[in-house]
């Protein structure tokens, strides 16, 4: 089992509140980093007002706020390991001949 999220710091559960792996939490880091980026140079161009590039810069603090999070929960105790649910197409299957040759073994 992973580690105890009670244990972690207010703004580390604030920053991760409903993501539930290191993955999840990369990906909501290089959105937020994207998002902001994309709208700051897009205000820069003057096809947005210049109040959404004050936007971006304020949004920096998300993509910041992440990956400080991200890193503490790294050098505090990791992250909880999922278990991967095994689909039947991961199973091995059997063949007729095994099946066979069960039924003969069992008389």
């Amino acid at each position: 089992m992973g580690p105890d999220r009670t244990d972690w710091p207010f703004w580390v559960k604030m920053g991760l509140w409903g993501i539930a792996d290191r993955g999840t939490a990369w990906i909501y880091f290089w959105l937020s980093l994207l998002l902001v980026t994309g709208t700051a140079a897009i205000s820069l161009m003057g096809l947005l007002p210049w109040w959404l590039f004050v936007t971006a810069v304020v949004g920096l603090f998300a993509p910041l706020w992440y990956v400080t999070a991200i890193l503490w929960v790294d050098s505090h105790g990791g992250w909880e390991k999922r278990r991967r649910k095994r689909r039947s197409a991961d199973r091995p299957r059997r063949s007729r001949k095994d099946e066979d040759t069960d039924d003969d073994t069992a008389d």
